[in-house]
């Protein structure tokens, strides 16, 4: 919902609580949305009372009109609702953001992201909540059955960046659902695989034990993200839901300082809009070091049908610049939405990993 409002600067300002000192330039140049706040907090809610929302109010302060191109959230149980026709200079407008507490516990934070049309991220809004928890049976607990009656909570692990040289480990619970004892035994899909699982060899009838998974990275120039499929049998026989444990493999950032590099892309998402089904869709990205040492890139990682001609172990000196090609071929059903990415793993030590995206519109 959108209201035209012809406001002065300084009457706009008393309406909207500013996100930063304003000027002309920055007003039309580099923050053409301003929101009445840019942080929220949902203060101690039940999970059992299922999703809460939350409106914030923005105008454009530009003079030209402005439109949301896309919104990135950083969990999929938050969601926004805002106006996707151009916003006119003086309108103010309603952006509806979404939060579902489903599986959270305690005091939870979720980011969100506005980029306008130009590929520009022009806000962030930071959402906070303390969740109380829904008592829940064994079932609810553990919902994912991996083999027989044998259930777990998760059958999904993140390790998160793992540095040349180090180890990680992370666990899952699992429980025995069942009225007699199983032998149990994990098969990694991939047996070279550097992932260590340990399992209990067997499980007692409605006990509950760990089984523990382990990246032990050694200092041998792997970099990148790697997913292993884990499967579980009890009695001999194999689950039909895998575990996937997934890792980035980046540099050690353990002592890092001093003069470091710094990964600056340009765009991070463009977006081609409709597009026929099976053209080649080209975008050029920039890729600049604008730190004090050289940026070196370790891996490059595309999504299926995506190409990129960045080769591994490309040094950027501070200050310059390289060009990146990705293309893809637009696929998928008349109507539907769809994306690609290309992934940068660098020795940047804020962010080793860069996400890339190319979305369109099939017509």
């Amino acid at each position: 919902m959108c209201t035209t409002l012809r406001l002065t600067l300084t009457a706009m300002v008393s309406v909207l609580i500013p996100f930063h000192s304003l000027t002309a330039s920055a007003a039309d140049d580099d923050w053409p949305l301003q929101f009445d706040a840019y942080e929220y907090d949902f203060g101690e809610i039940d999970e059992a009372d299922g999703v809460v929302s939350h409106t914030f109010m923005f105008s454009n302060i530009s003079s030209r009109p402005v439109t949301i191109d896309y919104v990135s959230t950083s969990c999929g149980c938050t969601t926004a609702s805002y106006p996707t026709d151009a916003v006119e200079p003086g309108e103010i407008c309603e952006f509806t953001v979404n939060f579902n507490p489903a599986r959270t516990d305690g005091r939870v934070f979720r980011e969100i992201e506005v980029f306008v049309k130009g590929v520009r991220s022009c806000a962030r809004m930071a959402l906070y909540a303390t969740v109380k928890p829904a008592p829940m049976g064994i079932r609810q607990l553990y919902p994912y059955l991996v083999a027989a009656d044998v259930r777990t909570s998760t059958n999904h692990l993140a390790f998160g960046y793992i540095g040349q040289g180090h180890s990680m480990q992370k666990s899952v619970v699992i429980v025995n659902d069942s009225e007699k004892r199983v032998s149990l035994e994990t098969v990694k899909a991939d047996k070279n695989s550097i992932l260590a699982v340990e399992c209990p060899p067997s499980l007692d009838a409605g006990k509950a034990e760990s089984v523990i998974f382990t990246y032990s990275l050694p200092s041998s120039g792997k970099y990148g993200t790697v997913t292993d499929t884990v499967w579980l049998s009890a009695d001999g026989v194999r689950g039909e839901v895998p575990f996937v444990v997934s890792a980035i493999f980046t540099d050690d950032f353990t002592n890092a300082k001093g003069k470091l590099p710094k990964l600056a892309t340009e765009p991070s998402y463009y977006d081609f809009g409709e597009q026929k089904r099976g053209k080649i869709l080209k975008q050029k990205f920039l890729i600049r070091n604008d730190g004090e040492a050289d940026l070196i890139v370790r891996a490059v990682e595309v999504s299926a049908g995506t190409t990129a001609d960045l080769q591994s172990g490309t040094a950027i000196k501070p200050g310059q610049s390289v060009v990146m090609n990705a293309a893809t071929v637009s696929r998928g059903t008349a109507g539907s939405g769809e994306s690609c990415s290309v992934n940068l793993i660098t020795n940047d030590p804020v962010r080793p990993r860069r996400e890339l995206r190319l979305s369109y519109t099939v017509r």
